[in-house]
């Protein structure tokens, strides 16, 4: 008898944790479901949820069918589709630090002549980076992207951050509170960096004060030793205060039976880890499209550079080794072609839209099959994964229903820069990467259940 409750127990349980039906898309019409050439396919495209994964889920209405998307995208989208008629524009630059700025070239020389390996260039930018670390970025050259570019946080940062800081979005889209987010998060990837660099400095004014005999530089040397050990006690702050939360975010997962990695930048929350993951990820897939920088090659290079070995990086970001294996089973899932589908219904005519949407939708669950095979065998709950798949039709059925703005860069002069967003496909493409990054993020933060894991090593294809 106590055994059958225990059963009864544990199947009414499991019933809870997948309490709802996760579908991309609705047809206003039903009858549209029972059609012949997409009547075998519709009943596939879904997911079982639970109730907190169901919540995470906006909706989007248009004319013909109801969209559903994670809510960070279906935001985005409708923020997208509205813009303001004004532009971004960059944060004002922190006014910090003032002194290494306004240093007198006398004496900078005398404090190049104890150390001349110092970069006078970058002798103001040792500083004030503690407070705009984007500032790295001006040192990337878009004529040269290599598998070292794009195998760490900082070099993907830096290649989509070069070119997408010149396309003119609204500023509604790109707001000042999304501009601080990202430099906060950027602080807390580099910081070992910034660090490294502010106590360097400090060590240089250290030495040279005890050399010198100039009472005169001596008191400069004291005045920016004392402005940059303010940048160095902010960047601490910030890495003491990330690193307490992201050890409250991992006794969360513990706590509920599933065990987590070690994850590389331990000052990173779980919310920084989604947030960066969700970006890189919607700007590695636009530009394995094709377009943004000139260095693009050839299709298959693309799918190496922007999808392999960035996908693999976002796994080790938010799941340590086991997630550092994704990016090759995402990658081989590429190699079958969408371009018949991807225009909803405008070539070839006599597949409309409503095909196009189903059989995009149908697509994306084939994109995402081996990934989420690997996380189901690996312990891992691969259900916003597959939820982030299912929205691939509903990605750029949007774009095309909705005919998204064309943004030009302006005053464009570089050669080495291409379209970002000049169509709707342009913008489906970082809608999918959007979604697969909060699937994949999602998936792998919630940590593993060693019960489940049926073996360590795994190649679904």
């Amino acid at each position: 008898m106590k055994n059958k409750l225990l059963i009864g127990a544990v199947l009414f349980s499991q019933s809870l944790a997948f309490a709802e039906t996760f579908r991309s898309f609705e047809f206003h019409d039903a009858n549209l479901n029972k059609r012949t050439d997409i009547a075998e396919i519709i009943p596939n495209l879904y997911v079982n949820v639970s109730k907190q994964e169901q919540n995470s889920v906006g909706k989007i209405s248009l004319n013909k069918v109801d969209l559903y998307f994670f809510k960070e995208i279906s935001n985005f989208l409708n923020t997208a589709n509205n813009p303001s008629k004004e532009k971004w524009s960059a944060l004002a630059p922190e006014k910090i630090c003032q002194l290494h700025k306004s240093i007198s070239s006398e004496t900078l020389a005398q404090i190049i002549k104890f150390d001349s390996s110092i970069n006078a260039k970058n002798f103001y930018e040792d500083c004030q980076g503690a407070y705009q670390p984007e500032l790295y970025i001006k040192d990337f050259n878009p004529a040269v992207i290599t598998r070292k570019t794009v195998n760490n946080i900082p070099g993907l940062t830096q290649l989509i951050a070069d070119p997408f800081k010149q396309v003119p979005f609204a500023a509604n889209l790109i707001t000042p509170e999304l501009l601080k987010r990202m430099r906060f998060v950027l602080t807390k990837i580099r910081m070992q960096d910034l660090l490294s660099s502010i106590k360097n400095k400090k060590k240089l004014y250290e030495q040279v004060f005890r050399k010198s005999e100039s009472a005169e530089l001596k008191q400069a040397l004291t005045n920016l030793h004392y402005e940059i050990s303010i940048a160095e006690s902010y960047l601490l702050k910030i890495d003491t205060e990330g690193r307490k939360q992201a050890q409250l975010d991992r006794a969360k997962v513990e706590k509920s039976g599933r065990q987590r990695a070690d994850l590389p930048y331990e000052n990173l929350t779980d919310e920084d880890r989604e947030f960066i993951t969700t970006y890189i990820s919607a700007a590695m897939w636009r530009f394995r499209g094709g377009g943004v920088v000139a260095k693009s090659d050839s299709t298959q290079w693309r799918r190496i550079h922007y999808t392999w070995i960035p996908i693999n990086v976002l796994g080790a970001l938010n799941g340590g080794e086991k997630g550092a294996r994704l990016g090759g089973l995402m990658y081989i899932r590429l190699l079958k072609m969408w371009g018949r589908y991807f225009d909803m219904g405008r070539n070839p005519v006599e597949e409309d839209e409503t095909y196009d949407l189903t059989k995009m939708t149908e697509r994306g669950v084939f994109q995402v099959k081996s990934v989420v095979a690997s996380l189901d065998r690996n312990g891992y709950s691969s259900t916003a994964m597959s939820m982030a798949g299912l929205q691939m039709g509903p990605c750029y059925y949007f774009m095309f229903d909705q005919n998204m703005p064309r943004l030009k860069y302006d005053g464009r002069t570089d050669g080495s820069y291409l379209g970002v967003y000049e169509g709707q496909t342009d913008w489906g493409e970082s809608c999918v990467g959007a979604a697969m990054g909060i699937g994949l993020s999602r998936s792998l933060l919630q940590g593993f259940d060693p019960a489940k894991v049926v073996r360590t090593e795994i190649l679904d294809m």
